[in-house]
């Protein structure tokens, strides 16, 4: 909340202050040496925590901020000749200046409309039946945010129906958490590692006014 006007800010976490839970642990883990490039107690901690979420044998991978977790992420996934399919308003599309296509070296981003921010299925599956030409971009994963860009969350069921689209269409699934949605529980379990071939799993690490920033990436080691 911001004090001088008692309204709650939602524009981004980049702005807020740090959770006490948060600053005390940074202080705890700033008292003693530790060895550097992730080999730490801390780091190794933290990629085990991830691991009990998911209930599977992840790796996991550090990086400066969303953009670029979102951007490694999809570049790991597609080549040039990939296509991505994502909502119309979704931060990779209006709000990472090209860094996805950049990175990808080239993989295009399908747009998809829906209602409040969310992708809509029958219109993906639309697009997809649209990509049949030789010289088409191929899809090879479909990107969605939890919350969206409109604040949305969607539901488990909305999540079983874009994890069945991919597997259907053989795409990966990258999966972007915001503002803590780790914590809430609405992820992705080993059945979806496994059968959805979900892989770029994000979400928000420490994020304080640009002191802190960060983001973690978890792959599926089945794939």
């Amino acid at each position: 909340m911001d004090s001088g006007t008692g309204r709650y800010e939602f524009a981004s976490d980049n702005t807020a202050g740090i959770c006490p839970e948060a600053w005390a642990a940074l202080e705890e883990a700033n008292i003693n040496e530790a060895p550097s490039y992730g080999e730490d107690c801390w780091t190794a901690r933290v990629c085990d925590r991830v691991r009990e979420l998911f209930e599977t044998d992840c790796d996991v991978y550090f990086v400066f901020n969303g953009t670029a977790a979102n951007a490694l992420g999809l570049a790991q996934l597609c080549q040039s000749f990939h296509s991505v399919i994502c909502h119309e308003y979704s931060h990779i599309q209006t709000d990472e200046c090209g860094a996805p296509e950049f990175f990808t070296k080239g993989s295009k981003l399908l747009l998809i409309s829906g209602a409040n921010g969310k992708i809509d299925i029958a219109r993906a599956e639309a697009v997809v039946a649209r990509q049949n030409d030789l010289h088409s971009h191929k899809p090879c994963a479909i990107s969605i945010a939890q919350a969206t860009e409109f604040g949305t969350v969607y539901t488990r069921d909305e999540l079983a129906a874009i994890a069945e689209f991919a597997d259907a269409h053989n795409l990966f699934l990258q999966d972007k958490k915001r503002h803590g949605r780790w914590r809430a529980g609405d992820f992705f379990s080993e059945e979806a590692f496994t059968r959805v071939r979900l892989s770029s799993e994000t979400g928000g690490a420490t994020r304080v006014k640009n002191a802190f920033s960060g983001r973690a990436v978890a792959w599926s080691s089945n794939r």
